[in-house]
């Protein structure tokens, strides 16, 4: 990735318009298959299982509705490549890498799932505005992220190919 004086990518791919309520867009080829494979590798041995946050005491829990393992790189936990590839989403989505929360590689086992589930947190005050997915394998038979309001389905894949095949219910 080339990188400019202050460490940001020198460009961004241009996004391709899933749909306009809720925005979705489509960055192909976000990541090289290099950088997923790197992802996969620096997660795989601090994988736990995945929780969520309880909304009556704020507490991270073991919950039904998200069954897969998770791991996330805080700031003092990043290396060079991690922060490029932070630095590459932000600029990706349109933020400061400082607005940003730390990046978290999730991983799906058969059957695994997170079921319908809204990205903010009831009565937070400093809510999520948008969410950047990115989709580190491509061998998998089922998994889609699906958007209930607008029948909007996709799957994704790797850097490989156009990681999307999106559908309308």
């Amino acid at each position: 990735m080339m990188l400019d004086d202050a460490g940001d990518p020198v460009s961004v791919r241009l996004p391709r318009q899933l749909s306009e309520s809720p925005n979705v867009l489509l960055f192909a080829k976000l990541l090289t298959q290099q950088e997923c494979e790197f992802l996969i590798h620096t997660a795989e041995p601090r994988l736990e299982p995945s929780v969520v946050v309880d909304p009556k005491s704020g507490r991270f829990v073991a919950h039904p509705v998200r069954t897969s393992d998770s791991t996330g790189f805080s700031l003092p936990e990043e290396n060079p490549a991690l922060h490029a590839l932070n630095r590459r989403l932000a600029a990706a989505s349109g933020t400061d890498v400082a607005q940003g929360e730390p990046l978290q590689v999730l991983r799906y086992g058969a059957g695994q799932q997170y079921r319908t589930h809204s990205d903010a947190l009831p009565g937070a005050d400093n809510q999520r505005i948008l969410t950047m997915l990115v989709y580190l394998n491509d061998n998998y038979e089922e998994g889609e992220t699906r958007f209930i309001d607008s029948g909007l389905k996709f799957k994704g894949g790797t850097a490989g190919r156009d990681p999307f095949s999106e559908r309308r219910q």
